[in-house]
């Protein structure tokens, strides 16, 4: 009990100090009514925006008060057939229904609205197509929220999908996507930019397994994060502020999760108590998953501390929301309560749950459908920036030669009318096109090299694809072989295919494309190994030290390979018999001398090792 409210205390005056911190010590000052302002505007238009451009909605009118009112203007307007007035009111009446989580009711009213979407308003048609964007992600309708991006597009908007590849669990696409968007507009000096950038990343490394480069990362965004709160703060507005503080709290909520996968429990129970305190304040009268999320990481956490009761009431909290199957865990950790106090039929009750959701073929299915139509969509996506390119690259030499021809003439011109003249003016402008001609040159070497950078890494971004595809389809043969050492040879051969794609990723994700940094890549490789050979109850730790180290492709996928075939044997027969074990792999450079070092603590080789290899291919 001291253990638990000793959490509690912590939690709490953290809280106070983050408050005490961020914000400036002023006169409270009198909060505009949005309600009252909505109330006095007498455009609809003008009524669309304020609304949708607030983001205290219910801070002083609650979400029903504002439907009940919006169904009073609905009647009023529908007997005067006002079209316009009618679709405007419409649209906010579905963020209403969003933002307190009825995702159902929202998506009904925008699709009519869609429906009629040539007598819209492009600025309502604007709001309604990036609300139905978040409804479709809310509702895990990939496909429908893909339809949505590309209609998006017609406008000249960029299509992103970077949060379509996470939601499908591709956190690695997701996270390069992310960069290869978002760095090029990235300035040093824009703090709160960067605390965005990095907490993006560390979440997207969080959700791939990679916990350690996670917390750098979200380290290094909280550092971010307190600079902008620390700088100029009496010119920063509320709304900036409160934006600031929300986005802090976020990552220390996610740092909090990464300590939990890591089992570091005591430090990570402030951390999340600190995201749910700004998420509730942030999120005041809205549906919040980030919310119901963090209260799971909570129960989690109370469980693991033997804290069943605790736990529990974050439970109920969620149990609240009609919404909480969106949490995947929950039915696991409602499991795990009941074992802690002793409720076996009601633990097996909801384990049942919890395997029956997670195993959900159809939920599977429909991943890979859209996974493909995803695909080739990007594809599709970059075969125009590319012909585009192409034909940008026309036009400009097109633009030269012209030019050059011009100058050709002028020349010429110039030459007969000056014939005359002295030859030490003729050998000046000569030296000068010569110059122009050798910058130009330059200019296209360049651009040529440029090129081939991009080329090269499209086709190792291609070549991994591939490998993808075939670890894919040795993953679907898997599921329609009933003979376990079939099954076996498939997974072993998938688990080696997905190594040398591990190569060609990394490889198109650095800058660098002729070397490959190892740390990375065989903490990624060690987890889809893992994934593949780890047992539930085994607890094997695996240490990397290969930080700093980085290897060109034609060493670094025969080592990727034999770490492959390394672990998958130590997974399988090293801890046979044993709760936990060890397993240190390490790779260093000396000189111009590799130095390769595997070692794992678990039952040694049997006494007929000499006999087995000349029939295994693993020994």
């Amino acid at each position: 009990m001291f253990y638990t409210l000793r959490h509690i205390i912590k939690a709490f005056l953290m809280s106070l100090f983050l408050l005490a911190a961020v914000y400036p010590q002023e006169a409270p000052s009198e909060k505009k009514d949005l309600f009252t302002s909505f109330l006095q505007e007498e455009d609809i238009s003008r009524k669309v925006d304020l609304f949708f451009d607030s983001e205290d909605r219910y801070l002083k009118t609650s979400a029903n008060n504002w439907i009940k009112q919006l169904r009073e203007y609905l009647e009023v307007y529908g007997e005067r057939k006002d079209s316009s007035t009618i679709y405007g009111y419409n649209a906010i009446l579905s963020q209403i229904y969003y933002d307190l989580g009825d995702y159902d009711r929202s998506i009904v009213i925008s699709e009519e609205l869609l429906e009629k979407s040539k007598k819209l308003e492009p600025a309502l048609r604007v709001h309604l197509m990036n609300l139905m964007d978040d409804t479709y992600a809310a509702l895990k309708q990939y496909d429908k929220q893909l339809t949505v991006r590309k209609e998006i597009s017609k406008s000249g908007n960029r299509v992103l999908l970077y949060d379509i590849y996470a939601n499908l669990g591709l956190y690695r696409q997701a996270l390069m996507d992310y960069i290869l968007i978002t760095e090029p507009e990235l300035e040093e000096n824009d703090f709160l930019a960067n605390a965005v950038y990095n907490n993006q990343q560390g979440n997207y490394l969080r959700l791939d397994g990679s916990y350690f480069s996670a917390i750098k990362k979200i380290n290094l965004a909280l550092s971010y994060i307190n600079l902008y709160l620390g700088e100029n703060r009496y010119a920063k507005s509320e709304k900036q502020f409160a934006d600031a503080v929300f986005l802090k709290g976020e990552i220390q909520g996610n740092l909090g999760k990464c300590y939990l996968a890591l089992g570091r429990v005591d430090e990570a129970v402030p951390l999340l108590e600190s995201g749910v305190s700004s998420v509730k304040d942030y999120h005041k009268g809205r549906f919040s998953v980030t919310l119901l999320e963090l209260w799971a990481n909570l129960a989690d956490c109370y469980l693991k501390l033997e804290s069943p009761r605790i736990a529990k009431r974050y439970l109920d909290s969620i149990a609240m929301y009609k919404n909480r199957s969106m949490i995947t865990d929950f039915d696991r950790l409602l499991a795990e309560y009941y074992l802690k106090i002793d409720d076996s039929d009601s633990a097996s009750f909801y384990f049942k749950k919890y395997i029956q959701v997670k195993d959900s073929s159809l939920a599977n299915l429909r991943e890979r459908e859209l996974l493909g139509t995803l695909v080739n969509f990007d594809l599709d996506n970059q075969k125009a920036t590319i012909e585009q390119q192409k034909k940008d690259i026309e036009k400009t030499r097109v633009a030269i030669q012209q030019r050059d021809k011009k100058i050709n003439y002028s020349f010429i011109g110039l030459a007969v009318a000056l014939l005359v003249s002295v030859i030490a003016i003729f050998a000046y402008f000569k030296s000068v096109k010569n110059k122009r001609v050798i910058e130009e040159q330059k200019s296209i070497i360049e651009s040529s090299l440029a090129e081939k950078d991009s080329l090269l890494k499209e086709i190792h971004h291609r070549v991994k694809n591939n490998l993808q595809m075939v670890s894919s389809l040795l993953s679907m043969q898997t599921k329609n072989t009933r003979s376990k050492e079939a099954i076996a040879a498939l997974e072993e051969g998938r688990s080696r295919v997905k190594a040398m794609a591990l190569i060609h990723q990394k490889l198109y994700q650095n800058e660098d494309l002729s070397v490959i940094q190892m740390q990375e890549y065989i903490e990624s490789l060690v987890n889809s190994v893992q994934s593949v050979y780890k047992k539930g109850g085994h607890k094997i730790n695996i240490i990397i030290d290969a930080e700093g180290t980085e290897l060109d492709i034609d060493r670094a996928i025969p080592i990727g390979l034999i770490i492959n075939e390394l672990v998958s044997n130590s997974l399988k027969y090293a801890f046979v018999g044993r709760e936990d074990g060890q397993i240190y792999i390490s790779v260093r450079l000396n000189g111009k001398l590799g130095v390769f070092e595997y070692l794992d603590n678990g039952n040694g080789l049997p006494d007929d090792v000499e006999k087995r290899a000349g029939s295994s291919l693993g020994i």
